[in-house]
């Protein structure tokens, strides 16, 4: 419990998190928010441009415990529209966070070949 609440407060002192990425367009970021709902961790992966952009993405959360190790993998396909670079939800992974648990996070972001945003948590 101490763990997950030092990971919220962290987490709060870090958002968002935005790693622009050499060549990219203008205004790209992306960032990892998290929310919480009693035991359960929401951790949601957004992409932002001021262009169109398409691309893939992964999000990869893992959730280290008493009980072991879990690992959660999103990838997909996405799309941001223009002009409003308003950011785009890829997806969200929830877990639940007992004790000492703990939990990392990275999102990717793909643009062809090229990786052009990465956030961690």
């Amino acid at each position: 419990r101490v763990i997950a609440m030092r990971l919220v407060v962290a987490a709060t002192l870090l958002l968002p998190q935005i790693a622009p990425a050499m060549g990219a367009p203008e205004r790209l970021g992306c960032f990892i928010r998290l929310s919480r709902e009693g035991q359960v961790m929401h951790l949601s992966g957004y992409v932002e441009s001021a262009r169109p952009l398409s691309g893939s993405y992964q999000l990869s959360v893992a959730k280290l415990g008493a009980a072991g190790m879990s690992r959660n993998i999103q990838r997909g396909a996405f799309h941001t529209p223009a002009p409003d670079g308003a950011p785009v939800l890829l997806g969200t992974v929830s877990v639940r966070l007992v004790g000492d648990d703990s939990v990392q996070a990275n999102l990717t972001i793909h643009s062809g070949d090229s990786v052009i945003c990465q956030a961690v948590l």
